[in-house]
C-alpha cells in the first residue's frame, strides 16, 4: 500500500468512527431527553455536570443555574444529609462526612448502586419525595470520574399509601 492509498484509509477509518461517535452522542441525548426520569451527573467533588430536561422540569432549575457551578447537595434537605452520614458512618465502619459524601460514600466504597428515598428541594424551596439511584461513573480502567443520580418523583406513591393507611384504620 502506497502512502496516498493507507491516507485515504486513515481518512475513511476516521470518517467512519467520527460518525458512529455522533450517532452514539445522539441516541444518548435522544433517551436522555425522552425519558421522564430526572438524570443528574456530577464530577467526583459533587459538581453537577449535566441534567437533563425532565430534572429541570422538576427541580425549576435551569441547566446553566447548574452545571458546573453548584454542588448536588443544594437539591438535598440537611438534615437528611447529615442523618445519612451518621448511619452510612455506622454501616462502612469508618467517618462518612456530612454533605456531597453522604450521597456518595457507599457507591464510592462498595461499586454498587444505592437506592434510597431522598427529599428533593426545588429552587422555589418546596418540597417532595424522590426515589434516588447513585451509581459511580467509571472508566476502563477503574477509575471514578463521576456520579449519576436517577430520581423519580415519589409524592404520588406516598399519598397512595396514605391513603390506604387512613382506609384501613
Amino acid at each position: 500500500m502506497n502512502k496516498e492509498q493507507l491516507s485515504d484509509l486513515e481518512r475513511t477509518t476516521r470518517e467512519k468512527f467520527l460518525n458512529a461517535l455522533a450517532e452514539h452522542f445522539l441516541l444518548q441525548d435522544a433517551i436522555l431527553t425522552a425519558t421522564e426520569l430526572s438524570v443528574i451527573s456530577t464530577d467526583p467533588t459533587g459538581t453537577i455536570t449535566s441534567i437533563n430536561r425532565a430534572a429541570e422540569s422538576l427541580l425549576g432549575y435551569p441547566a446553566d443555574e447548574l452545571v458546573g457551578k453548584r454542588n448536588l447537595t443544594i437539591l438535598h434537605y440537611e438534615t437528611e444529609i447529615s442523618l445519612r452520614a451518621k448511619e452510612l458512618s455506622e454501616e462502612l465502619g469508618e467517618v462518612v462526612a456530612s454533605g456531597f459524601e453522604s450521597l456518595v460514600a457507599k457507591t464510592r466504597k462498595t461499586k454498587t448502586v444505592d437506592r434510597r428515598e431522598w427529599t428533593y428541594i426545588k429552587k422555589d424551596g418546596s418540597r417532595f419525595p424522590v426515589m434516588l439511584s447513585v451509581s459511580g461513573i467509571w472508566n476502563d480502567e477503574g477509575k471514578l470520574f463521576g456520579f449519576l443520580g436517577i430520581a423519580t418523583d415519589i409524592t404520588e406513591l406516598h399519598e397512595q399509601n396514605r391513603q390506604l393507611n387512613d382506609f384501613a384504620h
